[in-house]
Parts: structure tokens; sequence; C-alpha cells
């Protein structure tokens, strides 16, 4: 369980509070989008990182890169999730590189 690293990010969209609380709603251009990306292990987060835009593959790779693999284990297994921009042979490749590798969830599935 200690080689286990989850990958994980989520998107936080910051409201024009004021906007909200006068008016009902908030205009297009009042919102700023955040995302935070970060492993975590058995003994904690590692290699967070919170940038303003969405996650994309040129992203995820740089996070990988200069964050989350100097913080890796030869051996380490990395769990990422399916979404697009995580399924990169690059990253596969920086991570079997360090000794690591990725182990991707399945799909999900509500049945």
């Amino acid at each position: 369980m200690e080689t286990l690293v989850f990958f994980g990010h989520d998107v936080f969209i910051r409201l024009g509070c004021a906007w909200l609380a006068v008016v009902g709603h908030v205009p297009d251009s009042r919102y700023e989008m955040q995302t935070m990306v970060a492993g975590v292990r058995l003994s904690g987060v590692v290699a967070p990182l919170l940038f303003e835009s969405a996650m994309n593959s040129a992203i995820y790779y740089t996070w990988v890169r200069d964050c989350l693999l100097p913080v890796l284990r030869p051996g380490d297994v990395v769990v990422v999730d399916t979404l697009s921009s995580h399924k990169s042979q690059r990253v596969v490749d920086l991570l079997e590189s360090a000794g690591c590798r990725a182990l991707f969830l399945p799909l999900y599935s509500s049945d």
C-alpha cells in the first residue's frame, strides 16, 4: 500500500459573490476557474498544484514531470482516472523511466 499514489484533480469556480447576492445571478465575465491537482499517499498529499484554467494534457504532463516525479520512488504505482487528458503515452513513458507505473481505473459504469 505504501507504493500507491492516487492522482486527482478538481475544478473550483469562484463566482462574484456580490453579484450573486445582489442580483441573483453572476454575469458571464464575473467568475474565475481554478483547478487543483495533487497526488495522495497513505502518508498524505504530495505534489499539490493550483492553476487558473481547466486541466489539459499539456498541463498534466508538466505537473507529472515537474511536481509528481520528484516525489515518486521506484516501484510506486500511480492510480489514474480515465479522463482523456490523463491517458497520455508520454506520461506513462515518463513514469516508467522513473521505475514507476500507471494503473488506469476502469471506465465508470452506473450499472
